[in-house]
């Protein structure tokens, strides 16, 4: 009889814990950047940076972007459709200032920033003289 009585504990301890589901958090498919693309805006305008595809998406895992300037120049990230995102235009980062000894860089493993399908990115900068060099890591998903 104890033994049955052991049994039935130990049961009762074990079965509630063996049937929670593990919660997650986040993508379940994690998706890594394998591709990179670069721009040289020379002037302040809107620069096309990756183009999209109809029935894919771009997925961003970081950029760096410097200058070589030592006065500010200020870019920022946009997407949308058209040569220069001008179409459905939305921004995805604040504006950033870059110098010649300030570059800016954000870069993930992963990708953090999904683009919808068929939208381009581009840059806006900003500046009285403006000479940025920029690279992009990321992929593109069907």
């Amino acid at each position: 009889m104890k033994k049955f009585l052991l049994l039935g504990l130990l049961l009762t301890a074990v079965l509630p814990f063996s049937a929670r589901a593990e919660q997650v958090a986040g993508p379940t498919n994690q998706i890594l950047c394998n591709r990179t693309a670069q721009a040289s805006p020379a002037t302040a305008t809107t620069t096309l940076v990756i183009t999209g595809s109809a029935g894919q998406t771009v997925n961003i895992c970081g950029w760096h972007v410097t200058s070589n300037q030592t006065a500010s120049t200020t870019f920022q990230f946009e997407y949308g459709t058209g040569a220069t995102c001008g179409t459905g235009t939305s921004t995805i980062t604040p504006a950033f200032s870059v110098t010649s000894n300030a570059p800016s860089a954000d870069r993930q493993a992963i990708a953090y920033i999904t683009l919808p399908a068929a939208n381009n990115l581009c840059v806006v900068s900003v500046g009285a003289t403006v000479g940025l060099a920029i690279m992009v890591w990321y992929s593109l998903t069907p």
